[in-house]
């Protein structure tokens, strides 16, 4: 009887055995599922971050961008607003501009420099830039207008005289500066 039950203890101990094997089989299959998922699950993640942040660099230049843009708008419409207006300024910065000291004394006259350089004032307070060359100096067409040349021994294309300032606003030219020139004689 004893080598009968040794041999059932045996076939016992070997199905035992072999249950154990499938189970630590199933077991580490079930871990390296297990790490599948978490090695697929991580991927994910680091792609869902990436785009978050993809998301968040683009949401911030369309930020910049509409700024950029907003302030553009508003230098167009104060642009429009003040080229209408440039030609009442430069009539009355003219008028004024050759008074000798005796008519600037005058309560009227004082009353038209104040109006003026409130004006002014007002023009700086909105961005408003004036444009003027002085003599001997260097000038771009893309600001100024030229409205008369003048021959002289030494200067070439450079200024003599601003006739009448120019004015921008940020990029934009509200009106160009009119100058003259001076050219070389031959």
């Amino acid at each position: 009887m004893s080598s009968k039950t040794s041999k059932k203890n045996q076939k016992s101990d070997s199905k035992k055995l072999k249950k154990q094997g499938k189970a630590v089989k199933n077991q580490s299959d079930t871990t390296s599922k297990k790490d599948l998922q978490i090695k697929q699950l991580n991927a994910q993640i680091s792609d869902l971050k990436n785009k978050l942040l993809k998301a968040l660099a683009d949401y911030q230049n369309l930020l910049k961008e509409i700024e950029r843009k907003e302030k553009e708008l508003v230098y167009i419409a104060k642009k429009e607003v003040f080229k209408d207006l440039m030609e009442l300024f430069t009539d009355l910065y003219i008028s004024v501009q050759n008074l000798d000291d005796k008519a600037r004394e005058n309560p009227y006259i004082k009353g038209v420099l104040l109006i003026l350089e409130k004006y002014e004032n007002l023009l700086k307070k909105h961005g408003v830039e004036q444009i003027v060359y002085n003599q001997g100096q260097e000038y771009s067409l893309t600001d100024a207008e030229i409205i008369g040349v003048e021959e002289h021994p030494e200067h070439d294309n450079k200024v003599k005289t601003t006739v009448e300032p120019g004015y921008k606003i940020g990029p934009y030219i509200l009106r160009p500066a009119k100058i003259i020139v001076y050219k070389k004689k031959k």
